[in-house]
């Protein structure tokens, strides 16, 4: 920022109104990326159960290797088109960084330049907005956080989000960030219809880490990846229960609330252990 001379231009909606921020050209050595990203939060939630301890502990190359082959592979036809645009084209669309170097919006971009300059042997350098401020500064994290939401999920949403991440998303904001900011600024910022969806994905977030707790897999959110329709369906029907709705004739006990959910947890459980053999559209209907 001291030293060199702005490429260009960009405008961000960025703590609560529009801004035109300076980009700039930064040598690839200088970032990072963000093990943050909500692009990998399940991996990223999925490794510290496993290893017990988290991305940020590890050595900068091993994490930063970690990162990029999560990233290739969520997508690879994708990531490989991206490599030879960017190959041909040079980088057209400016990512956005912390005043430390991790990469807020803009990963795949990073991950493929960084993949050119060891192919090519010259010095690469990324497009970016530099925001004055970093993950660390805990009174700017959750705008951090809105901004690469409504980058990546909100208007823009270039690729699109694994269906399990916009649920941790909701979750994190609804938890962790409880009185600073309102379920209607959570739509806005993911492009959701309403408050009442922001809801309905954090009843369904709960369902389904209360269903990993019960199969004693907590945070291994991979093993339920390709079952978000059970989930969206058994939300609907256990609201049904709640009420005395549904295809009961009588208002359900707190006992019986819970011996459903386990009847529902074990057959989703079935499913993901016999997914070549059952049909999951059965499980729908029952």
């Amino acid at each position: 920022i001291t030293n060199e001379k702005p490429v260009g231009k960009k405008d961000f909606f960025y703590k609560g109104k529009p801004r035109t921020f300076d980009v700039y050209e930064i040598p690839l050595k200088f970032l990072l990326f963000n093990p943050e990203n909500g692009r990998i939060a399940s991996l990223n939630k999925e490794y510290e159960q496993i290893n017990g301890q988290s991305l940020n502990s590890l050595p900068e190359k091993e994490r930063t290797d970690i990162i990029a082959s999560w990233l290739y592979q969520k997508n690879k036809d994708r990531n490989d088109k991206t490599y030879e645009d960017i190959k041909i084209k040079g980088q057209m669309e400016p990512g956005v960084v912390t005043i430390d170097g991790l990469i807020v919006d803009g990963n795949r971009r990073f991950m493929t330049l960084r993949r050119i300059q060891k192919e090519d042997g010259v010095d690469k350098y990324y497009k970016a907005v530099i925001l004055n401020h970093s993950y660390e500064d805990s009174d700017y994290v959750l705008d951090i956080k809105k901004l690469e939401t409504s980058i990546q999920m909100g208007a823009d949403d270039k690729l699109g989000f694994d269906p399990i991440e916009k649920y941790l998303k909701v979750k994190d904001f609804r938890e962790n960030f409880k009185n600073q900011i309102s379920d209607k600024e959570i739509a806005i910022d993911m492009g959701l219809k309403d408050e009442s969806e922001v809801i309905q994905l954090h009843d369904i977030a709960k369902l389904m880490e209360r269903y990993l707790k019960f199969c004693h897999m907590p945070n291994m959110y991979t093993v339920i990846s390709k079952q978000e329709d059970l989930f969206i369906n058994l939300d609907k029907v256990y609201k049904l229960y709640e009420k005395g709705k549904g295809k009961v004739t009588w208002t359900p006990e707190p006992d019986d609330l819970n011996d459903f959910l386990n009847v529902a947890f074990y057959t989703i459980r079935y499913i993901y252990n016999k997914k070549n053999s059952f049909d999951d559209t059965t499980v729908k209907k029952v």
